[in-house]
């Protein structure tokens, strides 16, 4: 890890660490509607350039 870290970013790490941070409300739904999206967005093997020809 980086030694280079705000106070900020140390005090989140140090709460973190002892267990005093817990995830949102709603975050299950958010990461799932994430999934989603990443689920129907093409990767670049499906892309398919307009320009290209076919013989």
């Amino acid at each position: 890890m980086s030694d280079k870290l705000s106070a900020e970013e140390r005090d989140v790490l140090e709460r973190f660490e002892r267990g005093e941070l817990r995830s949102a409300a709603g975050s299950d739904r958010e990461i799932e509607a994430a999934r989603k999206a990443a689920r129907w967005t093409p990767n670049k093997v499906e892309q398919r350039n307009p320009r290209r020809r076919t013989q």
